[in-house]
C-alpha cells in the first residue's frame, strides 16, 4: 500500500518534456525545464485548453487509475469492489439503467455528476489538511497548558503546606522560649524579693 502511495504522488507530480507549447493564458499549464509551456500532469491538451484526465492520470493520460480510484485525475475512491468499480465514472451499483425503445443507455446519479474543470477536490483535500493540522496543534497546545497549570498549583500547595509546618515550628519554639523566660522571671522574683528575717523573726 505504501508503495502504491509513493508511486500515485511520483505520477502526479511528474513533469514530462513535450515538444508542443499551450498559450500562457490557459488554466492547468506547466513550463517545462527547456521552457516550454505544456499541459500539466494527469491533464490533456484539447482545443479548449488542457482538461483534467478521467478515469487516467500522467502525462496526456497515460496510466490508467489504480484500483477502486476513478474520475477526474483519479481522484475519488470506489466504495465498491474493484470488480463494480469504473475508472470513469465509480462503482456500477451507483448507476441508473434507463430503457430508451431498444437503446439501453446507462446514467450516473445526479449526485456523482461533477464537472470536470471543476478542481474543488484539490481544494477541499487541502482544507481538509489544514483543520486536521490546526486541530491537533490546538489539541497540544490545550494539553500542554492544563499540564502547566496543574504543576503551578501543586507547587503552590506545597509552598503552602510547607509555610504551615514551618509557622507551626516558629510559634512552638516561640510558645517554649516564652514559657522558659516566664519561669526564669518568676525564679527571679522569687529570689530577689523574699524578706529577709532577723534573729527574732521580725523584719
Amino acid at each position: 500500500m505504501l508503495a502504491l502511495s509513493l508511486f500515485w504522488i511520483f505520477i502526479v507530480q511528474f513533469r514530462p518534456l513535450q515538444p508542443f507549447t499551450i498559450s500562457p493564458e490557459n488554466l492547468n499549464i506547466c513550463m517545462q525545464l527547456d521552457g516550454t509551456m505544456t499541459c500539466c500532469t494527469s491533464y490533456y491538451q484539447t482545443q479548449d485548453g488542457c482538461l483534467p484526465c478521467v478515469g487516467a492520470i500522467g502525462p496526456n493520460c497515460s496510466i490508467s487509475c489504480p484500483p477502486n480510484y476513478f474520475g477526474a485525475k483519479c481522484m475519488d475512491r470506489c466504495q465498491c469492489s474493484t470488480d463494480e468499480c469504473d475508472k470513469e465514472l465509480g462503482c456500477y451499483k451507483d448507476y441508473q439503467t434507463t430503457a430508451d425503445d431498444d437503446d439501453t443507455e446507462t446514467q450516473p446519479p445526479s449526485t456523482l455528476h461533477r464537472n470536470l474543470n471543476d478542481d474543488s477536490f484539490p481544494k477541499e483535500s487541502l482544507l481538509v489538511w489544514i483543520l486536521v493540522i490546526c486541530g491537533t496543534l490546538v489539541t497540544i497546545l490545550l494539553f500542554l497548558i492544563i499540564v502547566f497549570l496543574l504543576k503551578s498549583r501543586n507547587k503552590r500547595k506545597k509552598e503552602r503546606q510547607q509555610n504551615v509546618k514551618f509557622s507551626s515550628t516558629i510559634k512552638i519554639n516561640n510558645s517554649i522560649e516564652d514559657i522558659n523566660k516566664s519561669a526564669s522571671c518568676a525564679d527571679y522574683i522569687n529570689t530577689s524579693f523574699q524578706p529577709k528575717l532577723g534573729n527574732s523573726g521580725h523584719i
